[in-house]
């Protein structure tokens, strides 16, 4: 079974690239936030189709999500430096928890990638600059050199994809942001050229692990401080434009700023002067859900064929009233989407869609995960 993977690219590419994409084939998106937009609701193009109430045992405590990605048969999160596995109805299965400095074990979880076709999962240990390959059972299979302090997918030819969210690579400052490496974990290519002085700052960018999405089976890379994103070639890896999209006009770091130019944005994106990027991005065919923050708010966004539909920082909500707090995950399945409910958020609800569920949970139950899909694509 092939699984869809997908979650969470910059300014211009570089790099020996055998062909690139015309600016007129890039969409272009603006985004003003002091335009409120509400053409539209969130139920207008979602539907949801599903709970999954987490099981709740010692071993399946779910603490932040900081990473999920569901298949067709299971669903996988990385939360508390630990990978998580449950089945498509919420059973808990599993668990890899490695932690050490031997060759099969991790020091710090930043990632993962997995091949459910092959029956195993990669763990990507940033600290310690290594892939570690395990079965879903969580028995070691082999592991990897990379380098330090990035998130990674893997294209069709099994090299890795690297982002440098942080501008850094074996702890030293680089000038571009994503690069290729060959199976051994060689780099081949670079690009995306990225500003110095902004090392270390990836965490400005956003939430999630991972800056790897997808867009039905394209997968596309959205890299720290950009409103671009790049659409990856599944076989050499190299990025291509695909969607501009620009919030409040806002000029995103360039590679020539000095010292004082990128502290300057370093400082406004850190109290929340200037709009964050996108994240926590969903798109499916033309249908694009995201978050951005700024002034200390979070507002959301839908876009449908390039026309916005919505931009508001008031709270989402499906049709019976739930919060949407859509998480960064990297599978588009089922075209969907999907939300983390803390127990307590679903029992002070009162609608009807959730009255089964209020009888099953305490408010030291697990999230409740609701699965929502395009409405588009039924």
């Amino acid at each position: 079974m092939k699984i869809l993977t997908l979650a969470l690219l910059a300014i211009m590419l570089f790099g020996c690239t055998s062909s690139t994409q015309s600016e007129s084939t890039v969409q272009s998106i603006n985004i003003t936030s002091s335009d409120e937009v509400k053409d539209a609701q969130f139920s207008d193009y979602y539907e949801r189709y599903k709970f999954v109430p987490l099981e709740t045992t010692e071993q399946s405590f779910i603490g932040t999500i900081d990473k999920l990605e569901i298949t067709n048969d299971n669903i996988y999160i990385l939360t508390s430096n630990t990978l998580k596995i449950f089945d498509a109805n919420g059973k808990f299965l599993n668990s890899i928890d490695k932690k050490g400095r031997a060759n099969n074990e991790y020091l710090y979880l930043g990632d993962f990638i997995v091949d459910e076709d092959a029956g195993n999962v990669t763990l990507i240990d940033p600290h310690s600059a290594k892939a570690l390959q395990y079965n879903l059972d969580g028995e070691f299979i082999e592991s990897v050199k990379l380098l330090r302090g990035a998130t990674y997918q893997v294209s069709e030819t099994g090299n890795y994809l690297i982002s440098q969210r942080t501008g850094f690579a074996d702890g030293k400052s680089v000038s571009y942001m994503y690069s290729v490496a060959d199976t051994s974990g060689n780099e081949i290519m670079q690009y995306l050229p990225h500003n110095k002085h902004l090392a270390g700052y990836g965490f400005l960018y956003g939430q999630g692990k991972s800056d790897f999405i997808r867009d039905g089976k394209e997968l596309l890379l959205l890299p720290p401080y950009s409103d671009t994103l790049y659409k990856i070639d599944p076989k050499d890896g190299s990025p291509k434009p695909y969607i501009a999209i620009s919030i409040n006009n806002t000029e995103r770091p360039q590679t020539q700023w000095n010292q004082a130019q990128a502290d300057k944005y370093r400082m406004d994106r850190g109290s929340s002067k200037i709009p964050s990027p996108l994240f926590s991005v969903y798109i499916n065919d033309g249908l694009i859900f995201g978050k951005y923050v700024l002034d200390l708010k979070f507002y959301s966004i839908i876009v449908e064929d390039n026309i916005i539909k919505y931009n508001s920082n008031e709270m989402i909500v499906d049709s019976d009233g739930l919060p949407v707090f859509a998480v960064s995950y990297t599978d588009n399945y089922n075209s969907g989407l999907v939300s983390s409910l803390s127990p307590i958020s679903i029992l002070n609800d009162t609608s009807e869609a959730t009255a089964k569920l209020r009888t099953a949970l305490t408010e030291d139950s697990n999230p409740v995960l609701v699965l929502y899909r395009a409405k588009r694509d039924n």
